[in-house]
């Protein structure tokens, strides 16, 4: 969506067009925000008109967190692992880690996701 935006913006703004009359982009990544385990908020900005956007790196669930780290919370257990290897390996990547009320935060979620799931096929086998 960020693209979409970003690129209607510069079709439409004057100064954008003329920045890529001579050469220049018109968009530029001015910087990270804030860091949430390997999601991020990122800003960007029109050269042209200082016009600022704001986008996820990673989509938010209705949970409220980020995918990627429901997602990297969820590799980890199921391989067994916890919060210090994946942070580990994070850290092996140059990449953020996961706070530890974080991590609990969705390993909870994720628990109670799989309870739900279980009980309704538990239902449905004795229904």
């Amino acid at each position: 969506m960020i693209l979409t935006e970003t690129c209607m913006h510069a079709a439409k703004c004057e100064k954008a067009k003329e920045l890529v009359t001579g050469g220049i982009a018109p968009i530029d990544l001015v910087s990270e925000v804030n860091s949430y385990g390997l999601a991020s908020i990122v800003l960007a900005k029109c050269l042209g008109c200082n016009q600022a956007f704001k986008f996820d790196t990673s989509p938010r669930l209705k949970s409220g967190n980020f995918d990627v780290n429901i997602r990297a919370v969820w590799g980890t257990l199921v391989t067994g692992n916890g919060l210090s290897h994946l942070n580990e390996l994070l850290d092996v990547l140059d990449s953020p880690g996961l706070s530890r009320r974080s991590f609990l935060d969705i390993k909870l979620k994720i628990n109670d996701w799989w309870n739900k799931y279980l009980q309704a096929d538990l239902d449905r086998a004795i229904g």
